[in-house]
């Protein structure tokens, strides 16, 4: 064997190492696209807002004529399946909004109201109190129930949610610090409950050894 055989060789070896190895990558990105779903999925980044989009789309509201039971049980559907692999509690917050809306706009607030009071509002910062509010309100108003939307809008006042936001856009306060203040003045009062309702247990003993007497 001379030199330039062997020169050759040593050529053709990496090279055919880099094309297998390009191949590889160029099977992985074409079974990546092919598995990806020809609409906006919170599973590949969509936002709340793309998928609200998504879903009025399926409903063909710009043309109400055409619109059909299958084009809404699909776009329920749709916002459904979002909401199971939503990634976290404030993107399933959001999708839950958006659902609860999406069945007042297109007649049954009932079920929207449904799908709001799964939602654990303690778990909940103050400023998305004021949207889980007002979507309540928003509800309550197509069912034709003005008194309970009323109770829900003067919730947000009574609860300091309009000034809380208002000093939350002007800097004045940090919401993480603002949360644990309040989850610690809330242990605080549970607390205090609790010592209360012991005392309260003490002079009733007290008592009934005093009547005993």
């Amino acid at each position: 064997m001379n030199k330039k055989e062997t020169t050759q060789k040593d050529y053709i070896t990496p090279t055919l190492f880099c094309v297998c190895i390009a191949l590889v990558f160029v099977f992985l990105i074409v079974s990546v696209a092919l598995q990806r779903p020809n609409y906006p999925s919170v599973s590949y980044g969509a936002t709340a807002s793309e998928v609200e989009e998504y879903a009025y789309s399926l409903l063909e509201l710009d043309d109400p004529g055409e619109e059909t039971a299958e084009h809404y049980l699909e776009a329920l559907s749709y916002y459904d399946s979002q909401i199971t692999t939503s990634k976290n509690d404030e993107q399933r917050f959001n999708l839950q909004l958006g659902l609860a809306s999406l069945l007042g706009k297109t007649g049954d607030p009932a079920s929207g109201l449904e799908v709001l009071d799964e939602i654990d509002i303690s778990k909940i910062p103050l400023d998305a109190k004021y949207y889980l509010y007002s979507t309540y309100a928003y509800l309550y108003q197509r069912g034709g129930k003005e008194q309970e939307a009323t109770e829900y809008l003067e919730r947000i006042s009574d609860e300091g949610i309009y000034d809380y936001i208002a000093k939350l856009d002007s800097g004045e306060i940090d919401p993480d610090e603002f949360e644990k203040e309040m989850a610690e003045s809330a242990e605080e009062e549970v607390n205090e409950e609790a010592v209360e309702s012991d005392d309260d247990i003490v002079d009733e003993i007290v008592e009934e050894g005093e009547v005993n007497e």
